[in-house]
């Protein structure tokens, strides 16, 4: 009399056969993801109570044939109020540059003299400047976004993130629930090309009980273009409405 088949063996017989189908792993909850990475960035209350953020940092532009080393100040209400002030790492003040961006304005300064944004870039930084919606996470529990779980890649759970008038982002979360990369595609004010657009987050900066992203590091079509280590870091309930007007 034959010997039984082990049950593993029954099992891939059968899966063989069609008789039963191996169920996939189940999507993850987008909310949950999305409510795991705000505890891993100090939870929702003091997110919340800290929408508006500043900090110092040294940063470097890659461009096609050099690089420039930076120090700036970025002082920011996400999703599409910023200043950012930036000079060169080994110039003086008169290097300073001020960029300015109010809702559907923006400004760009040198010198005390502002002159309005070009459409083209102000698009693109308002763009840019709301993914920190993103990096802060509770907007994302709002109406106004859509999340639709993604497979997950490179070890990250993944979720994508549609808004209206904005690019969706895909937003990748570590174990522990950190969120720890996002993927976009913009237009490239210059050339009015779409560029695939990745950042990397890394690292831990702390304030008022919001965890924030140490390092921010940008490529584009796969090439780095921009990245950002802060050196100060705080989260405050508000910023004054004066600072978003170009000086003269």
């Amino acid at each position: 009399m034959p010997r039984p088949l082990p049950l593993p063996a029954v099992i891939a017989f059968l899966l063989a056969a069609g008789v039963v189908s191996a169920a996939a792993p189940p999507d993850p909850d987008p909310r949950a993801l999305v409510r795991a990475a705000i505890q891993a960035a100090g939870g929702e209350e003091a997110l919340r109570a800290h929408p508006a953020l500043r900090w110092r940092g040294r940063a470097t532009v890659h461009l096609s044939d050099r690089k420039i080393a930076l120090t700036g100040y970025w002082r920011l209400v996400p999703p599409d109020r910023a200043v950012v002030e930036t000079q060169l790492a080994e110039g003086g003040p008169e290097t300073m540059r001020r960029l300015i961006v109010d809702g559907d304005q923006g400004w760009g300064e040198q010198g005390g003299k502002a002159e309005p944004l070009p459409p083209a870039a102000l698009a693109n930084e308002r763009v840019q400047f709301a993914l920190y919606s993103i990096v802060r996470l509770v907007p994302l529990l709002g109406d106004d976004y859509h999340l639709a779980a993604l497979p997950a890649e490179g070890g990250f759970s993944a979720l994508r993130i549609a808004h209206a008038g904005r690019p969706d982002v895909d937003a990748f979360f570590a174990a522990d629930g950190r969120l720890v990369r996002l993927r976009t595609a913009i237009i490239d004010p210059d050339s009015a090309h779409m560029v695939d657009e990745r950042i990397e987050l890394s690292g831990t900066i702390e304030s008022n009980g919001v965890r924030w992203p140490r390092a921010l590091g940008m490529t584009q079509d796969g090439r780095p273009f921009f990245n950002v280590e802060l050196t100060e870091f705080e989260a405050l309930p508000s910023l004054p409405e004066t600072l978003f007007r170009p000086t003269k």
